[in-house]
């Protein structure tokens, strides 16, 4: 007489929590699942605006964004949207579009941005203080604290805001780096009597 045995069962793998992973979802979990809202967007209104760069600005096993540009520059005589058109076939032809993931998530971070900017010039209207009334509508805008995160006009504290005045006078800085990098340029061409800093050396 042979000795029947019962099929060992297959083993569950579990999660760090310690639940099966092939178990079924609880009823809570799927009406916690089904109530859960869509995340909100904040209509188009910015720049990079302090906040962190968008990460994949490489595909795995291939060249960046960066490198495509230099690949594809040939300088001035291509104006941005040919080179653009350009990069576009490239990436479409290597299959490589995910590159262009921070692009599009740096431009969505300029829209929402110049949306949450008009509101702030009109809640401000050049003034120190704002109109009457102003702070409630300005209240559920966001900004981006260098960090990071967004925060609300409504919930930033004084760190927040400091945080943000710190980031947009270093962006003053540069700016004003960039103006006397051409005034100097200016003074150059002027001293020399020539039209172009290209000229100098010929007229030296």
């Amino acid at each position: 007489m042979t000795r029947r045995t019962s099929a060992a069962p297959k083993p569950t793998r579990q999660t760090s929590g310690g639940s099966a992973l092939n178990s079924k979802p609880s009823v809570a979990t799927t009406r916690r699942a089904e109530a859960r809202p869509e995340p909100k967007l904040h209509p188009p209104g910015g720049s990079n605006d302090g906040a962190k760069p968008a990460p994949g600005t490489t595909r795995p096993g291939g060249p960046s964004l960066r490198d495509l540009i230099r690949e594809a520059d040939t300088g001035p005589q291509i104006d941005d949207t040919d080179l653009a058109r350009s990069l576009l076939e490239t990436l479409l032809a290597r299959g490589q579009v995910g590159v262009l993931l921070p692009i599009l998530a740096d431009e969505v971070r300029r829209l929402r941005r110049r949306h949450v900017r008009q509101v702030e010039q009109q809640t401000f209207r050049g003034q120190s203080e704002p109109a009457e009334g102003g702070w409630l509508r300005l209240l559920p805008e966001f900004f981006t604290v260098p960090d990071g995160r967004m925060v609300t006009w409504g919930t930033a504290t004084v760190e927040d805001h400091e945080a943000r005045m710190e980031w947009l006078h270093g962006q003053i800085h540069a700016l004003a780096s960039d103006v006397d990098r051409h005034e100097q340029a200016v003074k150059l061409i002027r001293e020399h009597g020539v039209t172009c800093l290209a000229e100098i050396e010929a007229a030296v």
